[in-house]
């Protein structure tokens, strides 16, 4: 048996945000923008969106703040 070395999409995806997060030079506090637009730019569905937040949230790369 070979070794799994596919990324789930979740993972993708917290990635690209991570790499986006840091080309586009976000200050701290910084709002992302709205779901409907981050999953529109990553082609993604906003449960596949939330997940990957919630891996960013889990890394301290992002943090969720009270209706957000």
């Amino acid at each position: 048996m070979k070794p799994l070395n596919k990324i789930s999409l979740t993972e993708q995806a917290a990635e690209a945000i991570k790499r986006w997060i840091l080309t586009n030079h976000f200050q701290v506090g910084e709002r992302l923008p709205a779901e409907r637009q981050l999953c529109e730019t990553l082609g993604i569905s906003r449960n596949v969106l939330r997940e990957a937040l919630g891996v960013l949230v889990g890394q301290n790369i992002v943090t969720k703040g009270p209706g957000t």
